[in-house]
């Protein structure tokens, strides 16, 4: 795979944290040199295929639209991990790790995911799965069941956006406090945080912050250990 780095702003999530000039003027320059090692990968990937032919190793069946995934890794057996993914045709997609098909669920046009360990539901711990729908500008909710390895809807109701054109989603999980959110980005540049929440057995979201990155924008994901949010702006 070749990365490319794309621009991208960085927003403490906590409203608390202050950062004084030093501190950004130090991130700003790790960011241009992590661009600079990229950038030099990228390179030598180009020259080492250059003339040649790259092959799976492993892959899937044709889906249709492909756009994102997340890797699930299982509790206690990393070989039984799965593959989520999105179809923009369609639904959501289940695959084991050698690409084998396990689970498809018909939805809208669904467009990004991904997911989080250990939300507390009814006293348990469960793993879930997030995922924006562009059909009606939802957020789909589902659990992961480590038994059945399939997903489980398990939305409280139905959780728009209150915004047109949902686009990127991200997850992130608060190593203070505990809580799960849901970052959803739209294509006219708004940017929305939503908290996830028990709920009747299920699980709903509230609003809990919303900001206008300035352009479309689609990739974004939270940092769980420092505690801050990427969003990559595509026009603006």
């Amino acid at each position: 795979a070749i990365l490319l780095l794309v621009s991208f702003v960085i927003t403490p999530l906590s409203s608390n944290a202050q950062m004084g000039e030093e501190s950004l003027s130090f991130l700003a320059n790790l960011v241009n040199q992590i661009a600079e090692q990229l950038a030099s990968l990228q390179n030598e990937l180009l020259a080492q295929v250059s003339g040649g032919s790259v092959s799976a190793t492993v892959e899937t069946g044709s889906v249709g639209d492909p756009d994102d995934m997340a890797i699930w890794v299982h509790p206690t057996d990393p070989s039984q991990s799965l593959v989520l993914a999105t179809n923009k045709n369609g639904g959501l997609l289940v695959y084991d790790l050698a690409g084998a098909r396990l689970q498809s669920i018909s939805l809208g046009e669904i467009n990004n995911v991904d997911l989080r360990y250990g939300f507390m539901l009814g006293g348990q711990p469960i793993d879930v799965m997030t995922a924006t729908d562009r059909d009606d500008d939802t957020i789909a909710i589902y659990k992961i069941n480590p038994s059945t390895r399939r997903l489980e809807n398990i939305a409280a109701r139905t959780i728009g956006s209150g915004n047109s054109l949902i686009y990127g989603l991200a997850m992130y999980k608060s190593p203070t406090t505990g809580k799960i959110y849901t970052f959803v980005s739209h294509k006219d540049g708004i940017v929305q945080q939503w908290e996830l929440f028990e709920s009747g057995g299920k699980i709903d979201a509230k609003k809990v912050r919303q900001f206008d990155n300035g352009g479309q924008t689609e990739g974004v994901v939270a940092d769980d250990e420092l505690g801050y949010f990427y969003a990559a702006e595509e026009t603006g």
